[in-house]
C-alpha cells in the first residue's frame, strides 16, 4: 500500500545519532523533515518547471532561515510506480512549493494534474546521519579546556572550528563564540584549523598561546577574517594572542584579516603575548574605509610587563587592489613600548602609510628588533623610529637586506628622539628602486648614531649643528652658531631636506663650505663623526675617522689600488702588477692575526719555462736580496727546480732537465 511506503520519522534523528548530521552547520539551511506527509499535485509540470502547486501543504515541514526538504514525485498505474523525481523544495508559500529538479540522480520529467508527491526516505536524506565510526571523540585538550564539542563529525587533530557552538561561517552571523572555544583549546597545547571562506566577528576573539613547553598551531589558510562587517560596530581587533612561554607558543597560518571596519584597532593583536608567531598571513586594505589613526595590520604593544616579547612577523602581506592613498592603513606593522627581541622578516608591506613603526609607548622602545628581507612598496617611510620627544632610546634595531620601492619620504625615518644608545641601529644590505627619498632621514631627532655599510649612505649621525640662520639654495657656505670643536676635515652632513652633502669643518672656527645646496634648509644639520664603515662607488676618495686612520682608495692605473693609511705615514697597500695580478706591498711589515711575526713583502706569480732556465722579474723593487722563493709548482710534471741570481727585482729558475710548461713561485722577505 502507498501509505506503508511513507517514512515516519518521529524522533528518528535522535535515535541514530543524537541530532546530528554530516555535513550539518549549526546555522541556517538545513534539511528539515516532518510525519506522514503526502499529497497530490493540482497542475501539470514541465520538465523545466520550478514551482508546483499541491492539494495541500498542511503536512510538510515549515520552512525558514533558508532551511529545505526533499519530497518525490510518483506517476501511480494501479498503484504501482511507474515514474519518479526527487526535488529539494526550499520554500512553500501557501499550495505553491519551490523547488529544485532532478535531485540525487534522477531525472526532470513531466508530471500530470494527479499524480504523487510525498516525503519518502531517499539516499541522500539517509546519508546525512551518522554513524558511529563516523564521530570524531572529545580529545584531552577539549577536557583540559573545557570545551565541549557539539559537532563530532568534524575533525579532532587539528581541531576543526566547526566543532563548537556558535560557528556559522557565513560572513554575516558572528562566530565569536567559536573562535574564543578554539582559543582555550590551543592553550591546552591543541591544534586547530578554521575552513575556508568568511568569517565576521562582532566580539574580542582571545587566542590562548600555550605557556612553557608547549606549542600549538592554527591554520586557516583561505579564511578572511572580517570584524563588524563594516559597520561602526565595536573597537576591537581581530584576533589578539595572550599567553605563552620561552618557546615557540602559538603559529598561526595563512588568515586573511580584511579591515572594512573604521574602529577596528589591529588585525592580529600580539600584545599580550611570548613567543608566538604568524606565518603567510595578509591584511586586505580596504579601498572605501579608512581605518582609525592607530590601526595596524600586526600590533606588539610591549607594556612593560611580563609579555610582548620575541614575537615574529614572517611572510605579512599588506596590500589593497584598488591602489587609493586616501585609505591606506597607517601601519602594516606597530612595535610599541618594551616590545624586545620582536622579528618581522620576508613580508611585503605596501598600500600602508608606514611598513614597520617602532613608537615610544610608556617611555619605552623596544631593543633588539631585527627587521630583514622584507619588501616596501609604495609608503610613505619604511621604517618608522617614534620617540616622541621622550628619553626613550632605540637599541640594538637591526635593519638588513630590505627592499624599498617608491618610498616617498625616507627608508628609515627617526622621529623625536633625544638621546642615542650603546648599541645604535645597524643598517645593512638595504636598496632602493625608483625611490628619491633619503636612506636616513631625521625629523626632531638628535644625538642619534646609524652603523651602517650600506653604498652612497652616510653613517654615524651624531653630531648635531647649528648655523646662525637658514641657508638657501645655492648656498655654499654657512656660519655656525659655535666653533667647530672636533678634528678639522670634511664631514658628510645631512640637511633639513634629507640633502647630504660633504661640509668642510675647521678645529676653533665658525665657518664652514660646502658644495651648492639644491634646496632651502633651516639652520639644523647633522655632521657623521662616526668611525662607521660604508662603501664608496667612486675613487679617490679618503674616509677619515675621529681616530686619525685613514683608508684612501687610489685612482686607477697599473701602480695603485687600495692603499693603508696610519695618520700620513703608508703602511700597505694592494697594487696591479703590471699587465694583470695584484700584490699587496707592506713597507712596515704586515702581521699574522693582530700583533703576529711581520712578513714585510708577499709576491707571487707565474712564469713560463722553455728549456732549462727562465728569468722571473717582479714588477717593482724590494728593499734587498734576502727574500726566500717557494712553492716551485710546474703546472706540468718537471724538475728538480731550483733558484739562482737573486735580484731585488727577480730571479731566475732553473731546471734539471728541459721543460716547457708554466712554473708558479712565491717570494717572502
Amino acid at each position: 500500500m502507498k501509505s506503508m511506503r511513507i517514512w515516519k520519522v518521529v524522533a528518528l534523528a535522535l535515535v541514530i545519532c543524537g541530532s546530528t548530521f554530516v555535513g550539518q552547520k549549526t546555522f541556517a539551511g538545513i534539511q528539515v523533515w516532518s510525519n506522514n506527509a503526502s499529497t497530490v499535485i493540482t497542475a501539470p509540470l514541465t520538465t523545466g518547471s520550478t514551482s508546483m502547486t499541491v492539494g495541500s501543504a498542511a503536512l510538510f515541514p515549515t520552512l525558514s532561515n533558508g532551511n529545505w526538504f526533499v519530497g518525490t514525485l510518483e506517476h501511480l498505474v494501479s498503484g504501482v510506480v511507474t515514474a519518479d523525481e526527487i526535488v529539494r523544495v526550499t520554500a512553500v508559500s501557501g499550495s505553491t512549493m519551490t523547488i529544485v529538479r532532478a535531485q540525487e540522480g534522477t531525472a526532470a520529467l513531466t508530471w500530470s494534474s494527479g499524480d504523487t508527491f510525498a516525503l519518502l526516505p531517499t539516499a541522500g536524506g539517509l546519508g546525512q546521519f551518522l554513524q558511529q565510526g563516523n564521530l570524531f571523540p572529545i580529545t584531552p585538550q577539549e577536557t583540559a579546556a573545557g570545551v565541549t564539542p557539539i559537532n563530532l563529525q568534524y575533525n579532532n587533530n587539528p581541531h576543526d572550528i566547526r566543532r563548537y557552538a556558535g560557528w556559522y561561517g557565513d560572513g554575516v552571523h558572528s562566530d565569536s563564540a567559536a573562535w574564543n572555544s578554539l582559543g582555550l583549546v590551543l592553550k591546552a597545547g591543541g591544534d586547530g584549523v578554521v575552513p575556508p571562506g568568511i568569517s565576521y566577528v562582532a566580539t574580542q576573539v582571545t587566542l590562548y598561546a600555550p605557556n612553557i613547553n608547549a606549542a600549538a598551531a592554527l591554520y586557516g589558510y583561505g579564511v578572511e577574517l572580517r570584524t563588524n562587517n563594516g559597520s561602526t560596530g565595536n573597537s576591537i581587533s581581530g584576533l589578539a594572542v595572550v599567553g605563552g612561554g620561552n618557546n615557540n607558543s602559538l603559529t598561526i597560518y595563512g588568515i586573511d584579516c580584511d579591515q572594512l571596519d573604521a574602529l577596528e584597532t589591529a588585525c592580529f593583536d600580539l600584545s599580550g603575548s611570548n613567543n608566538s608567531t604568524l606565518i603567510d598571513d595578509q591584511l586586505l586594505v580596504s579601498p572605501s574605509v579608512a581605518a582609525n589613526g592607530g590601526f595596524a595590520g600586526v600590533l606588539i604593544d610591549g607594556n612593560g610587563g611580563a609579555y610582548g616579547y620575541w614575537n615574529k612577523v614572517v611572510r605579512f602581506k599588506t596590500r589593497q587592489n584598488s591602489g587609493n592613498p586616501s585609505t591606506y592603513a597607517p601601519f602594516g606593522v606597530l612595535i610599541g613600548g618594551q616590545a624586545n627581541a620582536t622579528t618581522v622578516s620576508d613580508s611585503t608591506l605596501s598600500s600602508v602609510n608606514y611598513g614597520v613603526g617602532l613608537y615610544n609607548i610608556g617611555n619605552n622602545l623596544s631593543n633588539a628588533v631585527y627587521i630583514h628581507h622584507n619588501a616596501f612598496e609604495g609608503v610613505v617611510s619604511a621604517i618608522i623610529v617614534n620617540g616622541q620627544s621622550s628619553s626613550a632610546s632605540i637599541s640594538g634595531l637591526r635593519i638588513e637586506d630590505n627592499r624599498s620601492e617608491s618610498v616617498s619620504q625616507a627608508f628609515l625615518l627617526l622621529s623625536g628622539i633625544t638621546q642615542g644608545s650603546a648599541v645604535p641601529p645597524y643598517l645593512h644590505g638595504n636598496y632602493f628602486v625608483s625611490s628619491t627619498a633619503a636612506y636616513v632621514y631625521y625629523n626632531g631627532a638628535s644625538a642619534v648614531t646609524v652603523n651602517t655599510d650600506d653604498p652612497t649612505v652616510t653613517p654615524g649621525w651624531g653630531t648635531p649643528i647649528t648655523f646662525t640662520g637658514a641657508l638657501s639654495a645655492g648656498a655654499t657656505s654657512g656660519t655656525l652658531t659655535a666653533a667647530w670643536t672636533g678634528l678639522s676635515n670634511t664631514y658628510q652632513t645631512g640637511f633639513s631636506d634629507a640633502e647630504i652633502q660633504p661640509v668642510a669643518y675647521t678645529n676653533g672656527s665658525t665657518a664652514v663650505s660646502f658644495p651648492a645646496l639644491a634646496n632651502n634648509v633651516t639652520a639644523s644639520a647633522y655632521a657623521s663623526t662616526g668611525a662607521s664603515r660604508y662603501i664608496l662607488n667612486n675613487g679617490p676618495s679618503t674616509i677619515s675617522s675621529i681616530s686619525g686612520d685613514a683608508l684612501q682608495l687610489s685612482s686607477a692605473s697599473t701602480n695603485y689600488g687600495l692603499e693603508l693609511f696610519l695618520g700620513s705615514t703608508r703602511t700597505g697597500g694592494l697594487r696591479n702588477r703590471t699587465g694583470s695580478g695584484a700584490y699587496l706591498d707592506t713597507p712596515a711589515g704586515l702581521a699574522y692575526g693582530s700583533q703576529g711575526s711581520l712578513i714585510t713583502t708577499i709576491l707571487k706569480g707565474t712564469q713560463a719555462m722553455s728549456g732549462t732556465t727562465a728569468a722571473v722579474s717582479f714588477g717593482v723593487t724590494l728593499s734587498g736580496n734576502t727574500y726566500q722563493v717557494g712553492s716551485l709548482i710546474p703546472n706540468l710534471e718537471g724538475g728538480p727546480f731550483w733558484v739562482t741570481n737573486k735580484t731585488t727585482t727577480g730571479f731566475t729558475i732553473n731546471s734539471g732537465g728541459s721543460f716547457t710548461g708554466n712554473v708558479d713561485w712565491t717570494v717572502e722577505q
